[in-house]
């Protein structure tokens, strides 16, 4: 048909318009006014990671400048992190839904409505997601050898990551834009975007492979360097367990890279690129969101121990008066000791009050000689000093 048309013509130019960027499947017929779309997916997948790692974001800010009044490198990788992944969700909603592309079936999309406009904004994407991958993988690894720098093992486990993932992921930001940005030769109009974009359309999808690949592997190795750190502490296990538990957070990212790799292989399987992108794009988001709540859970949990300290001088006065009856009834000394003292132990003493802080805040209270409690709120302040490895 298109072959005895004018060019030219009104009727050829509308049998373009009209022409979807991929065939329906066999029985199904292209619907370009009124498409499926999974685009909500997106929308409350990106829009949950956002509130939540902001969240995060506040209260790591809060330590950091009302609490410690310290700040490090890995703070700032992070933040450059959190910058890198809202901006990336934030360009992907304006590529999301219907009259946008993203999260449509590719039959139901009019091959003549992508623009340059939108392949710029898909490369965008790519990068701010290759940057924001690294600050934050960046930020853990700073982290570590901070918390660990004893450690000579741990040392070079974050030398190499450190070096790994600036390597991939500066070297995914290139070659993403020399795939997709055509030359000055080729020109700078809408058909030399698109001719480039699908000319390298196969070398980009195997670069988003290898990139999703190393995510996923990086993801790993980040949770096993910590991991391994603590339990080279010397502490008992049960502490042990409850450090790494702080880690473990980064399961959860894991699990959305590995989800994301299988969809970015699912790509090469379809030509329904635009409805399974959406996917990927949404496992990346929660991916690199994972990572950020990770990196801000050691500093998010001492703040939370130190309000759990401070709490009402009456709470505590009700509890030490609890103890102290409980132990009068069973006529034995509440604190096992001679003397005349009613106090039962742990009633608060201003006399022998002492606050204990480590380089990242206030973690415990104590009164007296230190007990089992005084113990499990101090992992942190070990971690913090790096001392006591095996």
């Amino acid at each position: 048909m298109a072959m005895t048309m004018d060019p030219t013509s009104p009727e050829y130019l509308a049998y373009l318009a009209n022409l979807p960027a991929a065939p329906p499947p066999p029985g199904v017929l292209s619907n370009f006014d009124h498409p499926d779309t999974n685009a909500d997916q997106g929308h409350i997948g990106m829009g949950i990671c956002i509130a939540l790692i902001t969240i995060f974001m506040l209260l790591r800010i809060y330590v950091k400048s009302a609490i410690t009044k310290m700040w490090g490198w890995d703070d700032v990788a992070c933040i450059l992190g959190y910058i890198c992944i809202v901006a990336h969700d934030i360009v992907a909603f304006t590529i999301m839904g219907p009259g946008k592309w993203l999260g449509l079936h590719q039959y139901d999309i009019r091959a003549m409505s992508i623009t340059k406009s939108y392949i710029v904004r898909v490369l965008v994407t790519l990068n701010l997601y290759a940057g924001g991958a690294f600050f934050v993988k960046l930020s853990l690894f700073l982290l570590y050898l901070r918390l660990f720098k004893p450690n000579a093992l741990t040392r070079w486990l974050v030398y190499i990551g450190i070096a790994a993932c600036g390597i991939m992921y500066s070297v995914s930001i290139i070659l993403n834009t020399v795939l997709v940005v055509p030359s000055k030769n080729e020109g700078d109009s809408t058909l030399a975007w698109t001719t480039k974009a699908q000319k390298f359309a196969g070398p980009s999808l195997s670069l988003a492979i290898a990139q999703g690949a190393f995510g996923s592997v990086s993801d790993i190795y980040l949770l096993v360097v910590p991991v391994q750190s603590v339990f080279n502490l010397h502490m008992p296990t049960s502490r042990k367990l409850g450090v790494s538990a702080i880690f473990m957070t980064g399961l959860v990212a894991i699990g959305c890279s590995l989800g994301s790799l299988v969809y970015r292989v699912k790509l090469l399987q379809t030509t329904d690129d635009m409805w399974i992108s959406l996917i990927v794009y949404t496992f990346s988001s929660a991916e690199i969101s994972a990572g950020i709540i990770c990196a801000c859970m050691p500093i998010c949990a001492s703040l939370f121990k130190l309000k759990d300290m401070r709490m009402p001088s009456s709470m505590r006065y009700f509890r030490s008066w609890r103890a102290s009856r409980k132990s009068a009834s069973e006529g034995t000394d509440p604190k096992g000791s001679k003397g005349s003292s009613k106090k039962s132990k742990g009633f608060p003493s201003n006399s022998s009050e002492h606050l204990y802080i480590s380089k990242e805040t206030a973690l415990s209270v104590r009164s007296g000689p230190p007990s089992s409690e005084y113990v499990s709120h101090t992992d942190y302040i070990e971690l913090e000093r790096g001392v006591n490895f095996k």
